[in-house]
């Protein structure tokens, strides 16, 4: 394919540009592709029916960082905000996100403050704790519990964590709310490990990175371009809906949305910085090598003049690989070796 990108001439807006404007139009923008809207049609659905039935449902949530997981839960959350009655608060969606190495104790405080408990409050017992947080479940009438980074409940050698897993299936059995988990793909494990969390959840919902290999991928990308583009104006910008263009958006951020937001926002600090009315290939290039750690590093340009923007077995590959770890960590997920001796005390009936 012939480099056909025509660069914009640099210079200065003739009115002055409403930076924070911009900052806030990129950072707040959302593409509803077609994964998107289904994964949030679905969980939607699941909160709306919640508590018809005698089991609560479980639904899973799972992609790839930056895939557009926690903007997701974001906007679930802002659907079915908290709202204040004469006689108590409503929470219909109680949203956490859970910590590196979670312990049963620290979820509930954390769950327990989210709902507006004073903090002074102690408790004698992990049991006295447990049931504050069901009374308030109940009282705040919460329909949903939604944890985003449940791969946390993995630990660095893919060991399931089981008391932190039965915690939250008790508190679905006793609270009769539903939960969904939010994770890399990776935490599939922590379902699969635990037979009565697989048994109740739902098929599980991806997000995925664009496909270039799909005329659909190809050209939800581009609008996911343009729309993006919009957020620049009045800062004028190549053509984003180009092909040429695209692919090379395409090989940059490997389809992952975050990593093309990431460069936007280092092509806007460049807009600011020098005041331009217009950016530029070469301003694509250098907010590219500032954005990524493993671009620079490896010297993948896609932005260059060099670069050839016709789609190669190379550059497809190298793409796929973008914002992957240089080096995976391998799992294990034998649960016959990873599951404590002792039964979680949340899984012998009634603690309380």
């Amino acid at each position: 394919m012939k480099n056909t990108v025509k660069n914009q001439v640099k210079s200065m807006p003739d009115t002055p540009i409403d930076y924070t404007t911009l900052y806030a139009k990129l950072d707040s923008y959302v593409y509803m592709h077609t994964h998107f809207r289904h994964a949030l049609a679905r969980i939607d659905a699941l909160i709306a029916r919640a508590k018809r039935y005698a089991d609560p449902e479980i639904a899973i949530l799972l992609g790839e960082s930056r895939c557009g997981k926690s903007r997701l839960l974001d906007i679930v959350e802002q659907k079915w905000p908290p709202h204040r009655t004469a006689e108590k608060t409503h929470v219909p969606v109680l949203s956490i996100r859970i910590t590196s190495k979670p312990t049963v104790k620290g979820l509930l405080t954390q769950l327990i403050a989210k709902l507006g408990a004073p903090s002074a409050i102690r408790y004698k017992t992990e049991q006295q704790q447990m049931q504050a947080l069901i009374n308030l479940l109940k009282r705040c009438e919460v329909r949903a519990l939604m944890l985003d980074e449940f791969q946390h409940f993995l630990s660095d050698r893919g060991q399931v964590n089981y008391s932190v897993a039965d915690l939250f299936k008790y508190l679905s059995d006793e609270a009769q709310i539903s939960i969904i988990f939010a994770g890399l793909p990776e935490a599939k494990g922590v379902i699969d490990a635990n037979e009565q969390l697989a048994g109740r959840a739902s098929a599980a919902l991806r997000l995925r990175r664009f496909n270039w290999g799909t005329a659909s991928g190809r050209d939800e990308f581009k609008q996911m371009l343009v729309g993006c583009a919009r957020a620049f104006e009045p800062i004028a910008l190549p053509d984003l809906s180009s092909d040429e263009l695209a692919f090379r958006w395409y090989c940059a951020s490997g389809g992952v949305i975050g990593l093309v937001l990431k460069i936007f926002k280092e092509c806007l600090n460049t807009a600011a910085q020098k005041n331009y009315s217009a950016l530029t290939l070469e301003d694509f290039d250098e907010a590219h090598r500032n954005a990524h750690y493993e671009q620079a590093e490896n010297g993948f340009r896609p932005f260059s003049k060099d670069f050839n923007p016709t789609p190669s077995r190379d550059s497809m590959s190298r793409a796929k690989n973008v914002g992957k770890p240089i080096e995976p960590v391998k799992q294990k997920r034998n649960r016959a070796s990873s599951k404590p001796k002792e039964s979680s005390p949340f899984t012998q009936g009634s603690v309380i």
